[in-house]
């Protein structure tokens, strides 16, 4: 890369203007960067870390947070909207898989109101939270606000919006993204949606939460890297809470192999 080659003149970006100099949050990220362990667990504060052992534990307390606490804390967060659960993986215990099926159980449960679609590894309800994980140039969109009614095409890889409706007798679904467009995906393109209760830290790049939650425990080596956990912890506005093994977010933040990336620049 040209980056690499040192040839051209860069510049690294450090600063981060999510969150106030002061947050808890810019410290502890710039100490993950540095590659020192955060500070933790300090009264009043805005970045928490929660010992938990096993994994099923993690998962308990995860769930336990945003269905219990954390929507009664400070001024309150929305479960749905405010939180979002990063996690390093797709598979096991605590990948986004198991945790999408277990919040959705206690966030969006059946009900005789809310029609739903089953996709046979997981189930579209209306009122879930999903995302879109690949680019659509082409599909339409429309938006109404105070300037009346706008419309166009392209919906992208790691938008984030909610099943209005689900029209089983049509065949097709109604997300609102979080900019207010509206989109209709025909049954056929369902592929194109996931499940967002929780997403993998790397489809959380460029997105910002104001509550970030992270499952913490040991997995593949490419996946316990300083780089990975900082991404996570630098998504989050207003708080962040680490859940799971201290042990593991140590090995985490002294593990600062890269990727190598190819970026043609």
């Amino acid at each position: 890369d040209m980056i690499e080659s040192k040839v051209i003149t860069t510049v690294r970006l450090r600063h981060i203007y999510r969150q106030a100099d002061e947050s808890l949050i810019t410290v502890n990220a710039h100490r993950i960067n540095d590659g020192e362990m955060p500070f933790l667990n300090d009264r009043d504060k805005d970045f928490f870390f929660i010992q938990k052992n096993a994994n099923h534990e993690i998962v308990d307390e995860i769930l336990d947070l945003i269905k219990n606490r954390l929507p009664f804390f400070k001024d309150g967060f929305d479960p749905i909207k405010d939180m979002q659960i990063l996690s390093p993986t797709r598979k096991g215990e605590i990948g986004i898989y198991n945790l999408n099926k277990r919040i959705q159980e206690i966030l969006n449960p059946p009900s005789k109101d809310k029609a739903e679609r089953d996709l046979k590894d997981f189930i579209f309800r209306e009122g879930d939270k999903v995302m879109q994980i690949k680019n659509n140039y082409n599909l339409e969109w429309t938006k109404i606000n105070g300037s009346g009614e706008a419309s166009g095409t392209g919906v992208f890889n790691g938008d984030i919006g909610y099943i209005k409706e689900i029209d089983n007798e049509n065949k097709r679904l109604l997300v609102v993204f979080d900019d207010d467009r509206q989109v209709y995906y025909d049954f056929i393109n369902l592929d194109e949606l996931e499940l967002a209760y929780a997403i993998t830290i790397h489809k959380s790049q460029g997105s910002e939460f104001k509550v970030v939650l992270i499952p913490i425990s040991y997995g593949p080596p490419m996946l316990m890297t300083r780089n990975l956990i900082y991404t996570a912890v630098t998504r989050a506005k207003d708080l962040v809470v680490l859940v799971g093994l201290k042990q593991a977010l140590y090995v985490m933040i002294n593990n600062n192999t890269i990727t190598e990336r190819f970026s043609n620049l």
